[in-house]
């Protein structure tokens, strides 16, 4: 049996096998980029400088590459990757689709795969939001006991 699709983008009909090998869902065209006058689309970035990232003991632990706009990558061994931005904010990310935000002025966002949100402010207070909405407070500034849920 052949399913027929219509291709907007390309203005044409194609036929398709019914088989397991082949998605009977017809894909959706591309959007064309769309910006304001006001906002033209970013340039890509180009790598300036590459250069080996090193732990304290001097072996490689991976390569940090440097950009044209002074945004820096470092891609590890380990699959992780940390973002600085032009503002100082780090963002790692891991292999295990982790992702801890470091801002400038110490407080910290961890976003897990599961969902959960840990913050951290910076008097240290860390507060876990769970994917379901409720909320743990892990390390309170006022009582420094974390078994306190909100």
């Amino acid at each position: 049996m052949a399913s027929r699709i219509f291709d907007k983008a390309a203005s044409k009909e194609e036929s398709f096998k019914d088989d397991s090998t082949r998605a009977m869902t017809p894909e959706i065209p591309s959007k064309a980029a769309s910006w304001s006058a006001e906002e033209p689309p970013s340039k890509p970035k180009r790598v300036i400088k590459t250069a080996e990232a090193v732990d304290r003991a001097g072996r490689k632990v991976g390569v940090m590459k440097t950009f044209d706009d002074g945004s820096k990558v470092q891609e590890n061994l380990n699959g992780t990757v940390i973002e600085i931005a032009l503002d100082g904010t780090r963002t790692q990310t891991n292999k295990d689709g982790t992702v801890i935000t470091s801002y400038l002025d110490g407080s910290k966002r961890q976003q897990n795969k599961d969902g959960k949100v840990i913050e951290t402010t910076v008097d240290g207070e860390q507060v876990q939001t769970n994917p379901d909405g409720t909320r743990i407070v892990l390390n309170s500034k006022d009582s420094g006991c974390g078994c306190l849920g909100l």
